[in-house]
């Protein structure tokens, strides 16, 4: 079973989740346990935004699973991760590999960032727990002054899916932008009212 590596905001810490998915035979469904805050509505933007996409849902029974389902799960940073388990459940050699994938989905399958999102990061690099991340711009222009990490950016569900087919990886990574810093004389008028 293929795992996709998310984290919830947990007071000060940030442990790790872990999104599973089986599909089954069975009366066509989709359901997502583990989440034990129901405020959350992944589901729905999730099948909105695959639907939009022109991703057709298996006819099986899909069980989506957030590890481990004690946790009390706020946010929606989870979308990204849940959409990419369904998308790709047909593609065998896919590995989601080391990364960890953060993203609210609009119902078009535009990324947003979450206020989640840069506190999880930040504690989990601390911890040594995540070295890279895969996010949209808005999340990654934060991200990218923590230390020792790699953050990676798509901006919809269609391009997150092409990141994780790609064997160009590195294409994805997000540059911190470099300030051209242009040297001034700067001459000081004589004083005349000096003696």
């Amino acid at each position: 079973m293929r795992i996709i590596k998310s984290a919830v905001q947990d007071l000060i810490d940030a442990p790790v989740v872990e999104v599973e998915a089986s599909f089954t035979k069975g009366m066509p469904s989709f359901t997502i346990v583990g989440m034990v805050n129901t405020s959350i509505t992944s589901k729905d933007r999730v099948k909105s935004a695959l639907l939009i996409n022109n991703f057709k849902f298996p006819p099986l029974k899909i069980t989506i699973n957030l590890s481990p389902s004690d946790l009390n799960k706020k946010g929606t940073h989870f979308d990204l991760s849940i959409a990419l388990q369904i998308a790709l459940f047909n593609e065998e050699k896919i590995d989601f590999m080391d990364y960890f994938y953060f993203g609210e989905l609009s119902l078009d399958g535009t990324i947003k960032d979450t206020n989640y999102i840069f506190a999880i990061v930040l504690s989990l690099s601390k911890k040594g727990l995540l070295k890279k991340v895969l996010v949209c711009r808005q999340s990654a222009e934060k991200l990218i002054n923590i230390p020792n990490i790699e953050v990676y950016v798509v901006e919809s569900l269609n391009s997150a899916i092409e990141f994780v087919k790609s064997n160009e990886k590195e294409k994805y990574l997000y540059k911190k932008k470099q300030i051209n810093y242009k040297e001034i004389d700067i001459i000081t008028p004589p004083n005349k009212y000096l003696i």
